[in-house]
């Protein structure tokens, strides 16, 4: 599968191939060719610059390979190895052919200086030739010490790159670490407020809670206490009312049914005294058998009509009989102080 970091170690790779392989046929060769001065600082500036880049690549893939994970890294760790030591040799090999355009070029110079002096004798030749030799050793020794300072210096160079890549990398986290802390801060504190209004509202919807709860009690009782109301008025009282009803017609049936039973016997035995009366009138029959009627209906009304025929009755028989009207008198007498009715009462 292919990812953005595969295929910039990819470009990366074939750029250094294509540097090395041109270091190799083209500046190489072309190094050894060198005639003159000016054309061997041209081509070492190319040269150099060759592998400056060449390295400065080899360190991007070395980061890229930084971001892989797994045998994949692994591998590409061993391909940039590959490529560092082939880098080694190309730069060795440039090396050895910039010392020999170098000393190609010296004995050149030192050959056209002796032919414009025009020294021919040996003795001159050899002094030159060894003294171009030496200075050309030595030069040669200067090259390899300022190449080899200048490899350090571009390795010290590319070491700080890095190193400063890295430091910039490290703020980058740090400043991202740091938004993220402030917005992690940000969403706590508003959080905070939240679980706090959350709280003010439980606790006022609990208060609220507890009275609806007391007026559902009060409204429930205050139903409870209507429809006991209800119950006893509708129910209740017209049932007591209504037993008691019954309870006084059974109550008075039988007091009734009593008394007439006591106002029979009261009414044979007044009957029986006044059938000794010789001279009763029809009026004393009329109003025995009005009495006796009254006790067998049991009514109050019929009673006090009958005690009040008996008196009359008694009345008429006293002017017709003076020996009832004496009895009668008698009676008056005793019950003067008695109502038709109480008279009646204390017969039964």
């Amino acid at each position: 599968m292919s990812t953005p970091t595969h295929s910039a170690l990819q470009q990366s790779r074939t750029s250094i191939e294509r540097r090395l392989s041109d270091l190799s046929t083209h500046q190489i060769p072309r190094l050894r060719s060198c005639d003159s001065v000016a054309e061997l600082q041209a081509a070492e500036r190319e040269g150099n610059a060759s592998v400056r880049e060449a390295r400065e690549l080899v360190q991007e893939m070395r980061l890229d390979c930084d971001e892989l994970e797994g045998s994949e890294a692994q591998e590409w760790r061993e391909r940039i190895g590959e490529i560092m030591a082939q880098l080694d040799r190309s730069q060795a090999e440039w090396r050895r052919a910039l010392l020999m355009a170098r000393q190609v070029i010296s004995r050149s110079h030192t050959a056209s200086a002796r032919r414009e002096l025009g020294l021919d004798s040996n003795s001159q030749y050899n002094a030159n030739s060894s003294s171009a030799q030496t200075q050309a050793q030595g030069d040669d020794k200067l090259a390899t010490a300022s190449q080899s300072v200048t490899d350090a210096l571009q390795r010290t160079v590319q070491l700080m790159s890095f190193e400063l890549q890295k430091s910039s990398y490290s703020s980058a986290l740090l400043d991202e670490s740091s938004n993220s802390l402030l917005t992690l801060q940000s969403s706590y504190t508003s959080f905070g407020d939240i679980l706090r209004n959350s709280k003010g509202l439980i606790q006022s919807m609990e208060r609220q809670d507890l009275l609806d709860a007391l007026l559902l009690l009060l409204a429930a009782l205050f139903f409870a206490g209507c429809v006991a109301y209800i119950v006893k008025v509708r129910v209740w009282d017209r049932g007591v009312g209504l037993l008691s009803f019954v309870w006084r017609v059974v109550t008075l049936g039988r007091s009734g049914g009593a008394a007439a039973g006591k106002l029979k016997e009261a009414a044979k035995e007044k009957a029986s005294r006044l059938a000794l009366q010789s001279s009763a009138s029809s009026a004393s029959r009329s109003s025995k058998e009005a009495l006796i009627a009254a006790a067998a209906a049991s009514s109050t009304t019929a009673i006090n009509k009958a005690a009040q025929a008996l008196q009359a009755a008694s009345t008429t028989h006293a002017v017709d009989d003076p020996i009832g009207h004496q009895h009668a008198d008698t009676t008056h007498s005793h019950n003067s102080d008695h109502t038709p009715r109480e008279v009646i009462h204390e017969e039964l």
